[in-house]
């Protein structure tokens, strides 16, 4: 492996690990032949009081308009992604500061001198051959620089860090400019007005019913809905349009929207604890043959499927007792089309407090897509409430690459010594090719941490050992070229 690539790649070792840094601030069919089993995650203290609970629901969707959902829905998107911005998190990255000087072994060789510094987004690698850099820019791209007798020149340039930022910048104002108002006032005045004005109806307790844990509205209920929507459609078109009412087609149409619900085997479904409505579950089990039989009746204006075939989506939402949190989303995906399977989803995700786990059973979408396995992570709190690190563990298949592995970090623990500082390990699998990759830092005097560093793979091995200094940094004169990267 040539030196030049050796410090390329130190140095995006260097970016990675600071990504992470910031953080503490062939495929297989499938063939089982199991079901979802709900998570029956609600405390036993749920739907505890029917009289209530069905006031809290009701209070919740009865009686809203079509607008009203919408404008609390687009709303409500939560004002967190902000941190997600560009400028944030490049001045998070400019926030980390450490320097080493260490010893590099490349494939076995004797071990060279080498400086490794980090300060204000730029990293500097120093050998005793040569020198080269890297820096963030502003707008979140990686810049590398090196020297080729005539002064720095950029040599290399990822976007992937501010493609992903541009992405959520243009997701987060995209929000943040919306005028929910302005954007469905457009349709004053026409027949969509109407309709965004139509209120659902009250819910009654003859319209739950409990079921599995939920609250589950009944037929009765989309009976009503559906009669009142095309009552106010044919209305509008009358006014609008002067549309002959005709009584025996908006019957037909009423026992279609009926039939249609039922072959949808729909269930929308809540939990209650006091006045908050904390768990949501939205199902459907499709029954094709009905379509199927829909399809022939109508002139094969409808879907068709043949009778074997499976589409059930289930989605469960669980919050905090105070509805102040989200605490669990659980998905599930059973798709069969001619007799094959085409999507298998069983996925859940937890949250509580600073800890997160997200287990994979199963995510198989056609011959795209197969991925299985967990992920967790906690954030590390510091006396005073502020995030100090993270303890991560990762065990992922996804077609023809594994990973496995864990990430400890602490960054209150640099002020004792003799503690462990970082605990990185990370064994993968790539297109058969096995790559393993260790860090291990000690705390031996405050701000500074021993560490050893060792990158195994089928072609390269490198090992870099020193002590990590966090107390000052100075990284010498940095050419304008980096400095004033853009």
């Amino acid at each position: 492996m040539k030196k030049r690539s050796i410090l390329i790649s130190i140095l995006a070792v260097i970016v990675c690990l600071s990504l992470v840094l910031v953080g503490c601030s062939s495929k297989t069919q499938y063939d089982d032949d199991d079901d979802y089993d709900r998570s029956n995650n609600r405390s036993s203290k749920v739907n505890k009081d029917p009289e209530n609970d069905v006031k809290v629901i009701s209070e919740a969707i009865g009686n809203k308009s079509i607008y009203e959902i919408l404008t609390s829905a687009l709303k409500s998107i939560p004002e967190s992604v902000n941190d997600l911005k560009t400028d944030v998190i490049v001045d998070e990255i400019k926030n980390i500061e450490f320097e080493t000087d260490a010893k590099m072994s490349v494939n076995g060789s004797k071990f060279s001198e080498i400086y490794i510094g980090v300060s204000d987004g730029i990293t500097k690698v120093k050998t005793e051959e040569e020198t080269v850099y890297m820096a963030i820019a502003e707008n979140g791209d990686v810049i590398s620089f090196e020297d080729f007798g005539n002064g720095y020149h950029e040599t290399d340039r990822s976007y992937t860090i501010s493609e992903m930022l541009d992405y959520l910048d243009e997701y987060i104002s995209e929000y943040e400019e919306m005028d929910v108002d302005s954007i469905l006032g457009m349709y004053a005045g026409t027949p969509v007005e109407e309709i965004l004005d139509f209120k659902l109806p009250a819910l009654n307790e003859e319209h739950l019913s409990i079921e599995e844990g939920y609250y589950v509205i009944q037929d009765s209920y989309y009976d009503i809905l559906v009669d009142g929507f095309i009552d106010l459609v044919v209305e509008t078109m009358d006014a609008e349009m002067g549309y002959a009412t005709d009584e025996d087609a908006i019957e037909e149409a009423e026992e279609f929207i009926d039939d249609m619900i039922d072959a949808l085997g729909l269930e929308i479904g809540f939990a209650v604890i006091g006045d908050n409505i904390v768990g949501i579950l939205f199902s459907i089990d499709i029954d094709l043959e009905a379509y199927g039989d829909m399809n022939e009746e109508d002139g094969g204006l409808y879907p068709v499927s043949m009778n074997d075939d499976v589409c059930k989506i289930i989605v469960e939402i669980a919050y905090t007792e105070d509805a102040s949190r989200l605490e669990q989303v659980n998905v599930y995906a059973d798709m069969n089309q001619d007799g094959e399977q085409i999507t298998k989803i069983d996925v859940e995700c937890r949250i509580d407090d600073n800890e997160y786990s997200l287990e994979i059973d199963k995510f198989i979408i056609e011959n795209d897509i197969d991925v299985s396995g967990t992920i967790s992570l906690k954030q590390l709190v510091g006396d005073d409430g502020d995030i100090v690190g993270i303890d991560a563990e990762i065990a992922l298949e996804m077609d023809d690459i594994t990973v496995d592995g864990k990430a400890y970090v602490n960054f209150e623990n640099l002020s004792k010594k003799g503690s462990e500082f970082i605990d990185l390990q990370l064994d993968m699998t790539i297109y058969g090719e096995e790559i393993d990759i260790e860090l291990d830092a000690e705390v031996i005097n405050t701000g500074i941490a021993s560490y050893e560093f060792s990158y195994e793979g089928e072609k390269e091995e490198i090992v870099i050992k020193g002590d990590m200094n966090f107390n000052s940094v100075d990284l010498g004169k940095i050419p304008s070229s980096v400095k004033y990267a853009s």
